[in-house]
C-alpha cells in the first residue's frame, strides 16, 4: 500500500499518476520509468530512467509525494527516491540487501519487511526502518515467520499487516503477520487467510484490505477479522501493479505461466492498464474490467507507486 502526504490540495489543480519503474518480460528488467495518468485514458509517458541497476523483486512506497524504491543496485541494498520535480536522488542503503520483500510508510518512516537475501541465499525475517528525516536505515525487529513474495504489506494505524507469502522453502502459507511499529514486535493473527497464497497485491480501503491475485480476490475487514471472497475479480496474472485511485482499482500489466504442447513452461504477459470500480468489488457485482491504456510492451510490474502532479 502506498501512503500519500496528508497535505490538503485543490483537486481540480492536480492529477494523480501511477509511476512504474523497471518493467520486465521475465528475463531482463529495464530501467525505464513510466508515468501513467490515472485521470486521462491512454496518457502514458516515459520519464527519466532510474540511474542504477534495477532489480526484480524490489519494492516501493510513497511519502510526501515522493516514491522511495528499496532493494536495487548490484547488491540489492540501494534506496533511491523519485519525484516529478527533482527526479532521482540516492538515499542511504539498507542494512541488508534483499529481494522479494515488502514494505510501507507509517508517518515519515518506511518499513522494509523480510524478503530473500541473495548473499546468503536464505529468506529473512528482519525488519528495517528507513527515516526520511535522518536518511538512515536501521534494523528494528523481526517477523514471526521468514517470508518472501508477500507482495505488499498494508499500514493500518501503527501496524503493518503482511498477508501470506512464501516461507524459506518458497512454499506459500496463509499467515497474517502484524508488526507493531510502536513496540517493534510481531504477532500472528488467529484468523488466517482462507487459502495459502503468495504474490497477491493489497490495497487499503477504509478499515478493509482488498487483496487481488491470479486466482481470486478477497476483502479482509481488519476490525472484525472477517473475510469475503470475490473470485470473479481475479487478475489471471501475477507480478502486476495495483493502485486504488478515485474509487477505482487499477491493475497494471502482469504475467502468467502455462504449459505448451510439449509440456514446457512458458510465460505470457499483459500490456494493458485496466480498472474496475471498487464498489463493484464491495457489492459483489459481475466483472467489469475497462481498459485505461497500454504499456510500451507486455510486461511484469514489480515496482510502482502513486504520486500527484500539478496540471
Amino acid at each position: 500500500m502506498f501512503v500519500l502526504s496528508a497535505k490538503t490540495e485543490t483537486t481540480s489543480q492536480y492529477e494523480n499518476f501511477a509511476i512504474v519503474v523497471g518493467i520486465t518480460d521475465g528475463t531482463t528488467i529495464i530501467n525505464d520509468v513510466l508515468k501513467i495518468n490515472l485521470h486521462r485514458p491512454n496518457e502514458i509517458t516515459t520519464q527519466e530512467e532510474i540511474p542504477t541497476q534495477m532489480a526484480m523483486g524490489a519494492m516501493a512506497a510513497v511519502y510526501d509525494n515522493t516514491m522511495y524504491v528499496a532493494g536495487i543496485g548490484d547488491k540489492y541494498d540501494e534506496i533511491w527516491k523519485y519525484s516529478l520535480v527533482s527526479g532521482w536522488v540516492k538515499c542511504m542503503s539498507l542494512v541488508q540487501g534483499r529481494r522479494t520483500h515488502c514494505g510501507a510508510f507509517i508517518g515519515e518512516v518506511m518499513y522494509i519487511c523480510a524478503g530473500f537475501v541473495v548473499s546468503t541465499k536464505h529468506a529473512t525475517d528482519r525488519v528495517e526502518a528507513y527515516s526520511t528525516a535522518t536518511n538512515k536505515c536501521t534494523t528494528i525487529g523481526k517477523l514471526v515467520h521468514c517470508v518472501r513474495h508477500a507482495g505488499n504489506c498494508v499500514p493500518f494505524k501503527d501496524s503493518l499487516y503482511i498477508f501470506g507469502g512464501a516461507d524459506k522453502d518458497c512454499i506459500a502459507f496463509n499467515h497474517i503477520q502484524v508488526f507493531s511499529t510502536k513496540e517493534n514486535t510481531c504477532s500472528v493473527l488467529s484468523t488466517s487467510m482462507p487459502l495459502n497464497n503468495a504474490l497477491m497485491r493489497a490495497a487499503l480501503w477504509k478499515t478493509s484490505v482488498v487483496l487481488l491475485g491470479r486466482n481470486t480476490c478477497f476483502i479482509f475487514n481488519i476490525e472484525t477479522k472477517t473475510w469475503q471472497e470475490r473470485k470473479q475479480f481475479k487478475t489471471d496474472v501475477v507480478h502486476f501493479g495495483l493502485i486504488l485511485e478515485n474509487e477505482r482499482l487499477f491493475v497494471i500489466g502482469g504475467g502468467n505461466s502455462e504449459q505448451d504442447k510439449d509440456g514446457k513452461t512458458i510465460w505470457k504477459y499483459r500490456d494493458d492498464v485496466r480498472y474496475v470500480p471498487l464498489q463493484n468489488v464491495i457489492d459483489d457485482k459481475s466483472i467489469e474490467w475497462k481498459i485505461h491504456g497500454k504499456l510500451s510492451k507486455p510486461s511484469c510490474v514489480h515496482v510502482y507507486g502513486r504520486i500527484r502532479s500539478l496540471v
